[in-house]
Formats: structure tokens, sequence, C-alpha cells
């Protein structure tokens, strides 16, 4: 068994946050620190903009940004859990991160104090006082006293002596709830409890400020200089923000405003796959969050298209918006091109597209093979025999160009003011708009007959006009740039592949100018473009499907995109100057072009074999999360198909501590969202499990809800008491209710329970035990034990795979269950197999009925096999563990399910069965399982790519991926770091890709198939 992980969403917990000016002396730059990553933003007018996004290996303990005399930027100081530390600096000329000191802080015997590693810095920046070991204590110190008493003590460091005084005694006891002190930079410090803030200053007088709720913060900082303006509130339970301090309060009569905010998962402690939309894409709904700010986070894979028309009209050959008039910020006409016809649809009154059996002065007896709205308020159509130039005041034909005698126009392109068309022979003429006059400026023969081309402007200067045009040929493969208006070839760039090139784009992404360019095969190539030479460079490849792609701009949230229609269509942007692609909810479209009406947004219109579709289309980002709100934390979900319900375990925390807190069962429609009901747990109740269960085999049998709790009682290590509840939905058109069926009483708490056969299969503290549903005539019902095993300390996850179940014990590993029913009818729950390493188990999953995988407490990933090989009867019994993977995050749930747009999308790349999972720092990863050949390949560039490109700090990646075990990573392939070779120069590509043997373009288009499986 071998296994590609790979992050889909990263870490989004904020564990500190600091400030400084990094990139540039004269930028204020916001570095936050996600565990095993550094974040580095820019503050920008209106709110915060990405500069940096690295991975560490190793988790990070405690970072510190300083300035040494002589320097005109920050250094970051960052120490790892792992005693390791490293200074790293932002260099310009590289543009990258670069490491200009490293050390290691291990001491032997030394114990790390149970609330982790902490720095400060000297103001002068002399030295970096840290607290990486109980038996060091430094500077300003937040403790707990053995009566936990909460204080703070002082200490005055003695740099050329290189001791500590001790400074003056601080008499106060401190709120129990005190969470961590903040420095002021003009002197003294904060103290933040969970319902007030204190400010001391230099001479510890005190200020304190009580809070309305109680506070999740786990990072602060001030983005400005001072702090005085805009502060970043960082948070594990909820989103992060961005705000703004004011002198006055705004109109919700609060002193601060909400810039920006940073969506934030974490902690995910459970989650679902469900497909929402019936079109083969899985939809991840997480638990997320805590206390007030608990949430369901809806997660899917690329773009979302929602339908607001749809129109029968088959054969389109092309569409396009048009405006009114030139400067029009809105469109009111769709032109759509069919074979030997054009038909115009315009907006009318009441908002409805209507057809019209004229338009302006053009020519509906022909295809259309390009339109557009030009300067001087006119329009071009081009079609097969003619070039018009139309004027819109007067809706009429002002000229126009006719090809030569037996030619035929064969493709065109049009930017606000020129034209560019093919005629068959494989001629490019170039016209431009003079006043009211179509101009031919010049023309040119090329070798072969022209496919495609692209007039789109680069210049942001000059967005009227283009000072070259891309074509793409017949016969070979390839792309061409001619300059305008001589049209010299300045480019010649042939293309690997097999079949023609049908679309070409220039398009320009935050400032760089790029030549795109598809094939009628789905691949696509691009390039880095330099319009004044022509020079293309940073040359990619991937595929987006197996039919001709059509390349189309349009711009988003005002934003450049392209839309690139085919049989997988895919909308590609960029991010940090990396082009990234998303997956649209749709298939098999044809020809798309943006849509404006003055009474929504920006909109698209995609066409199909059957016709056309309008529709308004979600943020573009990898992955489309939404919220709903609970106000509650969420601790389990389960999806029930046939209700078409979701129900949740949630638990109300009350502001007041004298009062408890509410656990409940709720239901809520799986489309919509809508609450329908509620079930409140008894006093002291906690819950724990959630799953579906039907107690019957047939298909139109009812389905129940299955709730496990148990009662929290002064004084007990252990729960002794607990229920299994039963809930059916009852649902007509006008309600959905909930009906609780059935309560039985467990002695223990139900920590997991899942469907097993028409039974229901449940863990009972260290019990797991197998119940048959009875039904009496007289209508009761009755959950009956059949058998159990007993030989767990605490199993806190089950998994059945067929008549296979999977244990995962809190303090005693994995072990395989076998259920058994004799001749005479006795039933029994055999250990066959388990593994007897003193594994901390957190979650537990079936690759199949021989493979299995568990996550521990040390934020491992170990996969085991069952030993069936093997004739001695001992080591049958012993699960082998085949994989071993330091994940550094801790995993709460591992799920079967994709977040690809359906199962074909992986064959290419070779992978068999696919896991999710969630951790609680709110990253979502993928385990998919390859072949061996595969996975030695892939761990040959694994390799490669860490010696080539290396890490901040110097980390080792090998030592990383086996955390504290002796033995190595085995197993398993660092998806993250395979992935990260798209993110690399071209030179640097060269290299990995000879220390592979391979051609750089092999290697591209290899883990650009990679990335589909997330």
């Amino acid at each position: 068994m071998y296994n590609y992980v790979v992050t889909a969403h990263k870490p989004s917990s904020v564990v500190s946050a600091t400030r400084g000016s990094i990139s540039s002396p004269d930028e204020t730059n916001l570095v936050l620190n996600k565990f095993s990553r550094i974040e580095i933003y820019t503050l920008v007018p209106g709110g915060l903009k990405s500069f940096k996004d690295v991975p560490v290996y190793g988790r990070i303990a405690a970072m510190q940004v300083y300035r040494p005399r002589g320097r005109d930027t920050d250094l970051l100081f960052v120490a790892t859990e792992q005693q390791q530390y490293f200074v790293i600096s932002y260099d310009e000329r590289q543009h990258q991160l670069i490491t200009e000191t490293k050390g290691n802080m291990e001491l032997r015997g030394g114990q790390v104090p149970h609330t982790g590693m902490m720095c400060a810095l000297d103001p002068y920046c002399r030295l970096i006082g840290l607290i990486a070991y109980q038996v060091i204590p430094t500077l300003a110190i937040l403790y707990a006293d053995v009566h936990k008493h909460v204080s703070i003590k002082i200490y005055f460091v003695k740099i050329k002596e290189k001791e500590f005084a001790p400074g003056p005694l601080f008499k106060e006891d401190l709120d129990e709830t005190t969470e961590f002190l903040i420095a002021v930079p003009k002197g003294g410090f904060l103290v933040v409890a969970s319902k007030h803030i204190t400010y001391y200053d230099n001479d510890f007088k005190s200020r304190t400020i009580h809070l309305k709720y109680k506070t999740a913060m786990r990072g602060v900082a001030a983005v400005d200089d001072d702090g005085s303006s805009y502060v970043f509130v960082g948070s594990h339970f909820g989103d992060s923000q961005l705000i703004r301090l004011r002198q006055t309060p705004n109109e919700q009569g609060v002193l601060l405003d909400v810039l920006d905010t940073f969506i934030n998962l974490s902690p995910i402690v459970d989650f679902c796959v469900v497909n929402l939309e019936r079109q083969g894409q899985g939809h991840i709904i997480t638990c997320s969050g805590g206390t007030k700010d608990g949430s369901l986070r809806i997660i899917r894979n690329g773009v979302g298209i929602t339908e607001q028309a749809v129109m029968e009209m088959p054969g389109i050959t092309g569409v396009w918006s048009l405006r009114p008039y030139y400067d029009s910020p809105c469109d009111d006409t769709l032109v759509i091109s069919l074979i030997g016809e054009t038909r115009v649809l315009r907006l009318e009154e009441g908002e409805e597209l209507q057809e019209v059996d004229e338009y302006a002065g053009f020519d509906m007896s022909q295809s259309t093979i390009a339109t557009r709205n030009v300067v001087g308020n006119l329009l071009v159509q081009v079609t097969q025999h003619q070039v018009r130039l139309i004027d819109l005041d007067n809706r009429r034909l002002i000229s126009q160009w006719d090809p030569p005698h037996n030619s035929k126009i064969t493709v065109a392109d049009i930017n606000p003011s020129q034209v560019v068309i093919a005629i068959s022979g494989g001629t490019l003429i170039y016209f431009q708009v003079q006043g009211i006059e179509l101009v031919e400026i010049n023309q040119r023969k090329l070798q072969y007959e022209i496919a495609c081309m692209s007039i789109n402007p680069l210049d942001p200067i000059q967005p009227e006009s283009s000072s070259i045009v891309a074509v793409g040929l017949w016969t070979v493969v390839g792309v061409q740039v001619l300059r305008l208006p001589s049209l010299e070839i300045i480019a010649d760039q042939p293309l690997e592949g097999v079949s023609m090139t049908r679309s070409v784009l220039l398009s320009t992404f935050e400032n760089n100018h790029y030549l795109l360019a598809a094939l009628g095969d789905g691949q696509l190539f691009h390039f880095i473009l330099d319009p004044t030479t022509g020079r293309l460079s940073e040359r990619k490849q991937l595929s987006l499907g197996t039919q001709p792609v059509m390349l189309t701009s349009f711009t988003s949230n005002g934003l450049s995109h392209v839309f690139a229609a085919s049989d997988r269509p895919t909308v590609i942007y960029s991010s940090n100057k990396k082009l990234l692609y998303s997956n649209v909810n749709t298939k098999d479209v044809t020809y798309m072009c943006p849509f404006k009406p003055a009474s929504m947004a920006t909109s698209l219109v995609i066409t199909h074999e059957g016709g056309l579709t309008i529709g308004s289309i979600d943020e573009i980002q990898k992955l489309h999360i939404r919220t709903i709100l609970l106000n509650e934390m969420p601790r389990r979900i389960c999806h029930q198909e046939s209700t078409h319900t979701l129900g949740i375990l949630t638990i109300r925390l009350n502001l007041n501590d004298d009062e408890e807190n509410l656990r409940y069962f709720k239901i809520l429609d799986d489309q919509t969202f809508e609450f329908y009901d509620s079930f409140e747990m008894q006093s002291n109740e906690d819950v724990h499990s959630l799953t579906s269960v039907k107690f019957d085999m047939k298909e139109d049998s009812p389905e129940y809800y299955v709730v496990g709790t148990s009662f929290t009682i002064q004084g007990e290590a252990n729960a002794s008491k607990g229920r299994i509840l039963v809930f059916q939905v009852e649902r007509n058109e006008f309600v959905c209710k909930l009906r609780l069926i059935l309560q039985k009483e467990m002695r223990g708490a139900i920590y997991s329970c899942g469907p097993f056969y028409g039974k229901l299969l449940a863990s009972v503290n260290g019990t797991v035990t197998v119940f048959e549903w009875k039904a009496s005539e007289d209508g009761s019902t009755e959950l009956i034990p059949l058998c159990n095993n007993k030989d767990f300390s605490l199993a806190l996850r089950v998994v059945s795979r067929g008549h296979f179940i999977l244990v995962g014990d809190l303090f005693r590993s994995i072990s395989l269950l076998a259920y058994k029913e004799s001749d005479k009818d006795n039933k029994s729950l055999e250990v066959i197999a388990k593994d007897n390493n003193p594994r901390w188990i957190s979650s537990v999953e079936a690759f199949d009925d021989d493979e299995f995988i568990a996550s521990d407490t040390n934020y491992d990933l170990i996969t085991f096999r069952k030993n069936d090989d093997t004739a001695d009867e001992d080591e049958r019994r012993k699960l082998e563990t085949n994989g071993f993977f330091h994940l550094g995050d801790s995993v709460n749930q591992i799920r079967h399910g994709s977040l690809a747009m359906n199962v074909s999308e992986t064959e290419p790349v070779g992978i068999s069965s696919e896991l999710l999972y969630c951790t609680s720092s709110g990253a979502i990863g993928v385990i998919a399982s390859i072949p061996e050949q595969k996975f030695k390949f892939l761990k040959k560039l694994e390799e490669s790519i860490d010696k080539v490109i290396g890490s901040i700090g110097d980390l080792s990646h090998k030592d990383m991926k086996k955390g504290n075990k002796l033995y190595e990573a085995r197993g398993f392939i660092d998806g993250d770091l395979i992935e990260s070779f798209l993110d690399r120069s071209r030179s640097e590509m060269v290299q990995i890709a000879e220390e592979c043997e391979m051609k750089v373009d092999e290697l591209l288009k290899i883990v650009e198939e990679l990335t589909r499986i997330h």
C-alpha cells in the first residue's frame, strides 16, 4: 500500500501574529504563524495583500520580528517545537526569503513546558529570550502555581554578565482564564483574560477593559507602526479579522470597523461528504469553530455557476455580448451564431431577453465569426463573406470589406480599435477603425492555414489597441507572434502534440503578460510573454480534458480571468504571480462569453450541444467555502439522504459561568440549510457520536438517526452512564419533525457508532457491541445486544468494512475484529489481528478489507495491513505497520470521499482509492492510494525537489516526516512538496528534471494531473 498525501485546504488557524518591514523598508508586513506555515502579508490601502506563503519543516513554536543595527529591513526569528531555530530575511534581488542563520536548542534531559515554547524580544534587538525548557526562566513570565494562582514574574537581563536578575515583585493575582501577554510598543504590556483585558504601564499601574463576551483570540498584531489604527486579530475558533480602530463610534455604535475577514475552518472536529448538486462532485460539510463562532462550512472544489436561464438552441457555433453604446458599463444584447444564420437576443422592458428579427446593420443571414463594440460608438461584425462596420447611433452599415473572389474569411478577432482576420490560403489581414472607416493596414501570407488568433490588448496604458497579434496554425502544431502593423514574425513557438492549435489568447494576470494556446485534444500551453521582443519563456503544459478548448477572457470583481470551454471547463486565474486552475461545476461547454446586464453582477453565458445557459458565477478560487453560522459549537455531523436532511450535535456555551452548557441534536435541510427541529439533552449529558442507520437491508426501509451520549458525574474518571437515542425524521410537504423512537441507557459513554448489516455497531467505554433492532406487534421497539468484545481501554472510533470492524483505542492503537455467526445462531466479535504498539489513536478508516489507516496524537499517519500471507498464527494476529508519515497536524477524522469532479478525473493519475481528512488547525487533506511504480517515481521526484530547492531555515524534510521516531517515513509521498514543483522557476525545474532524467514538460504534465485530485 502506497499513498499520496496532499493538502487541499491549508491550515487556517492563527497561532500567533507579528508585524514588521520585511519585504521593503517602506512597506509594513503582517506575519502569521499557522503551525507549519508562515504567511506574510503587505498592508495596502483598504486591507492586506498576500506577499509570501512558505512551509516550515516543523511545528512553529515561537516567532519574532527584529531589526539589527545596520539593516534597513526586519529579520524574522523562528523557533520550532523540535528545538530548532532559524532567522530569515527577504532578498529583493532574488525575490525570495533566505536563511541567514540557524541552530539547535536541544538540551538533554530538558523538559518542554506544558504551555509550549514562548519568545520575547529585547527592545534594542540585542537578544531574544526563550522559554524552551522548564529549567530556564526568562524575562516576563505568565505562570500558574500549584494552587492555580495566576501571576507574573519579572526578570532583568544583565547582558554583559549573561545573567538574570529578579525584577520588581508583581503582587496581583490574575484571573485564571488569563491566556497571554502582549507587549505594547510605547511601553508596558497587556494581560488578556477571557472576559477582560488589562494594561500595565512601565510603573505597573493598571487599567482594565471588561468584555461583553468571552474572547477566543489566539494572536494579535498591530499592523501599522504604532497600532493606533490597524489591528489584526487572529483566531483559532472563528474567522480572523483586520480591523481599524476609530476615535468615534460608527453607525453600529462600536469603535472599530472590520476591513477584511480571513476564513478559518479550525478546529474541524468532524465532517461528512455529500453530493449536494447531484453532479458527481463531493461537497465537504465541516463542524468548524468553537464557542459562539461555531459554524458549518460547505466546501467544494472549483467554481460554481448558478443557473438563471436556460434556452434550447442546438447547433451554436459562437456567442458574444454587446453593449448599447461603447462607454456603457452594461450589456443588453446577446449575439448567437448558428450554422448558416445569426440570432440576436435583447433585454427589453421587464429585463427579459427577447429575440429580435433585426439588429442595427447586422447580417442575420450568415454565421457570425466575431463581433464587438469598438470606439466611436461603432460595432464590427465579421462573417465568412464580409467585415462590417456598423454605426450604433444611426443603426446602419457605414463601411465594409469583402474578401477576394473565391476566398472566405475563416477566423477573426476584434479589440476596441483593431480587427484581424484570416482568409483561406493562410493570409492574415490587419485593419484599423479610423473614424467611421474600416481601413486595411497590412496583410501577410503565412506558410500554413490560420486556425485561431488573438489581438487582446496587454498594455494597461493603451487598453484599446495591441502591438502584437498571436496566431495558431493548421498543419503544424504551434503558435506565432507577429508585430503590428508590420506583421513581422517575432516569435515562432512549436508545441508538442498530435492535435492542432484550436485557440490562442493574449492575457495579463497581475502585471504579467501571457500567451495561452489550447489544442484540439484538451492540452493547454502557457508562456510568459514579452510583447516588445516576442520572447516566450516559462513554458508550462497541462490537460484540461480530451476535447478542443476555447479560451475567452472575462473580468470578475475587477480581476482578469480566462474561461477554458471544453469537456472539463476550467477557470484560469492568478494568485501570487502563479496561474491556478479551478474546475467549473458543469460539463461539455463549447463556448462562453461574459454578460453583464444592468440588473445583476457579471454573469456567464455558456453554450453546450443543446443550447445555452446564463448563470451567475461564484468568487473565483480553488475551494469555494460557504458558512452557516450556528452560534453554537458543532461536534458531530451526519447526512441522511432518504430524508434530505443533515443531523448535527451541538453545544451551546452559556456566557455566565454559573449556568450549565446545553447540548442538542438538530436537523436541517441538506439544500437550503434551513433548521427544522431540535432535541435538547438532559442536564449534564454530553454528546459524542452520531450516525444514520437502516435496521432492515431493504432499499425502501426507514432510516434512523442514532445519537450516543454520556453523563458527567463529579468524581468519575470514566463515564458510568450514557444513552443511545434513536430518532426518526417525519417529513411531509409542510413540516419536518424529529420523533424520539427509542432511548436505551448504557453503562458508559457511547464514543462511536455506525451502521452494520442492518444492525447498530457502538463502542461504550472499552466495549464494542453489535445491537439488533426488535420491533414488536404492539409498536414498541428495542435494541438487543447480540455480542460484544471488551478487549479495549477506551474504544474511541469504530469503523466497519464488510464483516470486519476496525477499532481505534485511545491508548492501545488499533484492532481488527470479525463478526461471526455459528450454525447454532451464536454470534461473536473476535479479535483477529491487532497492532501491539502503544499508540494514542485519534481516528481510523479502512482502505479495503486488508489495508487500514490511523492517525495518532503525535500528529502521525500510520497504515496497517493484515498478515494473511503467512502460515505463522502469531504473525497472522499482528497488524503489520507498512507505512508511516509525520503529518505535523492533529487529525480528528478520516472518511472516504473525493473533492474531484468525478472518479474519471483521477484515473489518469493511477488513483485506486481516496480518503479525506480534517485537522484541528483547519486543514483538509487528501490521502490517495497509488501503485508501486508511481510511488517509486514520485519518491525520486520528492528527493530531487528537496535536494534542489532546500527549505526555509535549512530544516530537514526527511527528519520532519519521521517525527520523533527513530525510523524514517515510508509508504507515503508528500504531495505538498511534489506540487511545489509548479511554483519553481524554469531554471529550478530544469535542475529537478535533470535529477529525474526527464524533460521539464513531461514532469509538468504529471504534477498538473496530480493536482486534479483536490
